[in-house]
């Protein structure tokens, strides 16, 4: 991450040291919204079974892909 050096004046010094601690809170809520709405999205796949057949047949396919050119390497990504 890059940084820039700037003058404030102190009450915005004031103002960024009480909000600083917030910015982790905010991190940490985004990403428990994130894997909420994952997972509750995953929820709704899994509860159509016509979808969710789809789904797993499309990971078959990309499954197949992990392991294209590597020698060595089966499909259930064993060292041979």
């Amino acid at each position: 991450m890059d940084y820039i050096d700037t003058i404030i004046n102190g009450d915005s010094e004031i103002i960024l040291k009480d909000i600083a601690p917030a910015k982790g809170a905010v991190t940490d809520l985004e990403r428990k919204l994130f894997w909420a709405e994952t997972n509750a999205a995953y929820a709704e796949l899994r509860a159509n079974p016509e979808a969710w057949a789809e789904e797993l047949a499309e990971r078959k396919v990309w499954e197949a892909t992990l392991v294209d050119g590597l020698r060595g390497i089966d499909h259930a990504h064993r060292i041979l």
